[in-house]
């Protein structure tokens, strides 16, 4: 025969036909649509025409078209294979047209291997090859019921139909899984939604039997729910680490920037906060150690998706300068749970005056946010103080929600301008000023936020005004020394040795050991001893310091950065602990 039997690289099937090729090919090709048959696929047919001129079998015929049905059923296999992945990966889009295209090529793929398997087989077994095509044309042109298997493997089918069958049972068995696990998601989801409407605000069922004792100020105040801000404030869940994106930077005024953070699942932020509170960052630090700083939140909790701090960049400050210079949009950023008492949630009193000196009117944003999101009905009394008005943090809003609400008066006064414009009354505030623009003053819930001889002096205006000191709530937006400074203060000074009068303070895991100066606490000593205890707010209120007393007794000026689960592991807050006898702590 003239055939050339040499395969093709990419598909594995003959390049030339036997003189009598073309036409046993085309009459199978050409049968479909005129009733004189069917089509033929091209897996057998191509290789029908050899097989049915194929005349004396010598061993160099036979070693030559072995290796073309090897190849045809390697060619195959590959064929499968890679039909497999496409339709694997195309149901996991749920592209559907993909999946029909790659189960297409398994059965092209599939009848290509058998072909080639079925050729080699006829070979070996010393078939008739005349007799081998004639039976796959009749088969494919559906003219003999189709072979019964060999009987005698596996239950009357043979290994490769066993296998095959496998193959197929595991694809359909992997698309029911793949397809449970997306509903099963999909259920997760809609429960989700279900349960997040079912917590919606609730308006209680009647009203309180006992209610705590009015402050001073409050005298017509209507009691709320015990939940934090039913009336308006949307509930998430508490958490006590987590990490935020940022994804916002606004700069406000020349030095202050407001930083905007949210979940980084995109979902609601990971904790519940009441307007007044502040954040704890954890930042890198140039030595190594990360350093944590506390930032009131300036944003509203009645927006349950992102909270915002507003910084001012100090020159001496490592953490604000860090959050200035060096953090971008995308950046993710480590923060511990609110916490904080210089709070208003709008039933501690009917009125509230605020009064802010520079960028102390962060937790005041917060509280008017809040309570004007709310549509709180007592009256807002805002004054501010500011260098001039490019300083002057938040001015526009501000301005639009004193135009907004009729309950919200808002009063500015700028030390460094010569004469009232916009709005800016020229100068310091001062006790004439605040009884003018407040009424009744005596009377209302007053809370003060700026430096520490800023406070000092209102506190005293106050006082001279009347106001009753349980009236007056006070918040420092920084310690009155840095942290370390204080340190580095009393280091010349301390004692050593048999000179020191104070308790001795051991530090159990830094190997460390000093005694208290006059009115030192216990952070103030491990700082000067070179323990290390991290810090933050320095007045009790964060928990940062937070270690476990191990052996003796303190006296805490405050216990609100505990939890009650540390109280009960013996946790003390070192920025405010101090003692009079020898005592060991966990640092």
């Amino acid at each position: 025969p003239a055939a050339n039997p040499a395969a093709s690289p990419e598909t594995g099937t003959p390049r030339g036909r036997g003189p009598s090729g073309k036409g046993m090919g085309a009459t199978a090709g050409k049968g479909k649509g005129k009733g004189k048959g069917k089509s033929v696929p091209s897996e057998k047919t191509e290789l029908i025409p050899m097989f049915m001129n194929l005349g004396e079998v010598t061993p160099d015929r036979v070693q030559e078209i072995q290796a073309l049905a090897r190849s045809r059923a390697a060619a195959g296999l590959t064929r499968m294979r890679l039909s497999l992945d496409q339709m694997m990966a195309a149901f996991e889009r749920d592209n559907l047209t993909e999946v029909e295209a790659g189960a297409a090529g398994v059965r092209d793929g599939l009848s290509q291997f058998v072909s080639g398997i079925a050729a080699a087989r006829a070979l070996a077994e010393r078939r008739s090859p005349q007799n081998t095509a004639l039976q796959w044309l009749r088969r494919e042109l559906h003219l003999v019921p189709p072979p019964t298997p060999d009987t005698g493997l596996f239950w009357g089918f043979s290994g490769m139909h066993v296998f095959f069958m496998s193959l197929a049972t595991s694809i359909v068995l992997v698309g029911a899984i793949l397809y449970r696990r997306r509903t099963q998601r999909a259920s997760q989801l809609l429960e989700q939604m279900v349960s997040t409407k079912a917590k919606a605000p609730r308006t209680p069922a009647s009203p309180r039997e006992a209610t705590p004792p009015t402050p001073a100020g409050s005298r017509d105040a209507a009691p709320l729910d015990d939940d934090v801000f039913s009336s308006g404030l949307i509930p998430a869940k508490r958490r006590k680490h987590c990490k935020m994106r940022v994804v916002q930077i606004q700069q406000e005024t020349p030095d202050v920037k407001t930083f905007r953070l949210v979940a980084c699942d995109g979902g609601r932020i990971g904790f519940s906060y009441l307007p007044g509170q502040f954040l704890t960052v954890t930042l890198p630090a140039s030595g190594g150690k990360p350093i944590r700083r506390c930032y009131t939140i300036s944003s509203s909790p009645t927006q349950a998706f992102y909270c915002e701090i507003t910084v001012k960049r100090e020159d001496k400050g490592t953490g604000s300068r860090y959050l200035h210079d060096e953090i971008q949009v995308g950046d993710t950023i480590p923060v511990q749970a609110p916490s904080g008492k210089f709070t208003f949630s709008g039933k501690e009193a009917n009125s509230i005056v605020l009064i802010a000196g520079g960028v102390g009117i962060t937790p005041m944003m917060s509280i008017s946010r809040a309570l004007t999101d709310m549509g709180w009905t007592g009256e807002i009394f805002f004054i501010a103080a500011v260098k001039d008005p490019d300083h002057f943090i938040f001015s526009e809003e501000l301005r639009r929600l004193d135009r907004s609400h009729p309950n919200l008066h808002l009063h500015i006064a700028a030390s460094r301008i010569q004469e009232d414009v916009e709005g800016f009354q020229r100068g310091r505030f001062d006790k004439d000023l605040l009884a003018k623009w407040v009424p009744d003053i005596g009377s209302r819930w007053i809370q003060i936020c700026g430096s520490p001889p800023m406070m000092a002096s209102t506190q005293k205006m106050l006082a001279e005004l009347g106001v009753p000191s349980a009236n007056i709530h006070v918040e420092s937006f920084g310690s009155e020394f840095k942290p370390g400074a204080k340190a580095e203060e009393t280091k010349e000074a301390a004692p050593a040795g048999e000179d020191a009068v104070g308790a001795e303070v051991r530090f159990q895991k830094s190997l460390k050991a000093t005694r208290l100066l006059a009115n030192e606490t216990v952070l103030e000593a491990s700082e000067r001893a070179g323990a290390d205890i991290d810090s933050s707010c320095r007045s009790g209120m964060c928990g940062v310091c937070a270690v476990k007393l191990v052996a003796g007794k303190v006296e805490m000026e405050t216990e609100d950065g505990l939890e009650p689960s540390d109280k009960e592991d013996g946790m003390i807050l070192s920025c405010v602990s101090r003692c009079s006898a020898d005592i060991v702590v966990d640092a």
